[in-house]
């Protein structure tokens, strides 16, 4: 591909976009298969003590193909978005499908489906891990992830502008505290198996919100710059929250571990090519030493920032973490209407059919 060619590539919005057409089975439309949600009808076998199976509607495909075997079953489609499945409940969409005698169960429908959205995340990256190790090329030129600094996370909290034009993700994730009880900290989970047990603590204060759209730019009313909101709309860097977005201890401390073992990889890259940074500091008698820790606001926060560009593809590609991220964030009902509760996300309006369509 030209250099073009992979900014376009480079772009998870665009990949979005070009992903196959699909039709949804409440409003009729037809979208992009990656603003939809697939499931299908699954034949649970009996109990010793009933010889009958029944007939179940489950999430389908949302794993990584090389963690979950897609075998060829007949699908369908609905919109991403945890708030139609009830809605859809209460309009009996669900009559449109052949086997009419699937129980549906909307609790465990959308605890496994938020399950799983959350488990491609840390699929995607695990793949990005194994991506990244045998190209050690180029990593001080063009990261594919990085901490920020203490300054630059205060600045972006001060400011409201995420000032890095290749960033496409920005993920907030503090390391989990010990458990006061048992004083150990939880076991990182990433199986496709639901918990055994909820171990999400009740939160003492209101947890932030799930995703904030950043712009890269601040706006300033003495420059004139030209807008064309028919064509393209102000470019924005979504920024996670780790504890609204993974609200499960164990799968929050296998995101940590994940995200860790990429700066590791990063790091020893970048330690290969240019070997180990130099830094001085004042020593005894005003002499200059070496000094391999940052301190004050030079340490890492807990922010981890993505860069998607076309240099970045060369050595790894972060668009299909971008996406999974962008998918849960739809999930939760951010991004489809402007009328949700965090006023910058934006995002495309879906309005429900009345009836059903013929």
């Amino acid at each position: 591909m030209t250099k073009e060619e992979r900014e376009w590539y480079a772009n998870p919005y665009l990949r979005m976009l070009v992903s196959p057409m699909r039709r949804d089975l409440m409003s009729g439309r037809v979208l992009p298969r990656d603003f939809l949600l697939r499931f299908t009808i699954l034949n649970i076998p009996g109990s010793r003590a009933s010889t009958f199976s029944s007939l179940m509607v489950a999430p389908d495909l949302i794993e990584h193909r090389r963690y979950k075997s897609q075998a060829g079953r007949v699908g369908h489609y609905i919109e991403c978005n945890k708030a139609v499945i009830e809605m859809s409940e209460q309009r009996q969409y669900w009559r449109k499908i052949p086997s009419k005698n699937a129980q549906f169960n909307i609790p465990y429908f959308q605890a496994r489906t938020g399950h799983l959205l959350r488990l491609r995340v840390l699929q995607e990256l695990e793949l990005l891990a194994q991506h990244l190790q045998p190209r050690p090329r180029a990593a001080g030129e063009s990261p594919v992830m990085r901490r920020l600094t203490r300054a630059e996370f205060n600045n972006i909290k001060e400011t409201g502008v995420i000032p890095f034009e290749k960033a496409i993700a920005v993920i907030v994730v503090p390391p989990v505290n010990m458990n006061p009880k048992t004083k150990q900290r939880p076991i990182p989970a990433d199986s496709s198996l639901p918990p055994q047990e909820d171990d999400r603590p009740i939160p003492e204060k209101p947890l932030p919100p799930l995703c904030t759209l950043l712009p890269t730019v601040k706006d300033d009313p003495l420059v004139d710059v030209p807008t064309t909101p028919q064509y393209l709309p102000p470019a924005k860097v979504p920024l996670y929250h780790g504890l609204a977005a993974f609200p499960s201890r164990a799968q929050r401390a296998a995101l940590h571990k994940a995200l860790n073992r990429i700066l590791s990889i990063e790091r020893t890259a970048r330690w290969r090519e240019h070997g180990r940074p130099e830094g001085t500091v004042e020593g005894e008698e005003g002499r200059k030493q070496e000094d391999p820790w940052a301190r004050g606001d030079k340490k890492g926060s807990h922010a981890y920032i993505i860069f998607s560009s076309a240099d970045t593809v060369l050595r790894a590609d972060t668009v299909p973490l971008a996406i999974a991220l962008w998918r849960l964030r739809l999930w939760e009902g951010d991004g489809w209407d402007n009328k949700s509760k965090n006023t910058s996300a934006g995002g495309w309006k879906i309005i429900l059919p009345k009836r059903l369509p013929s």
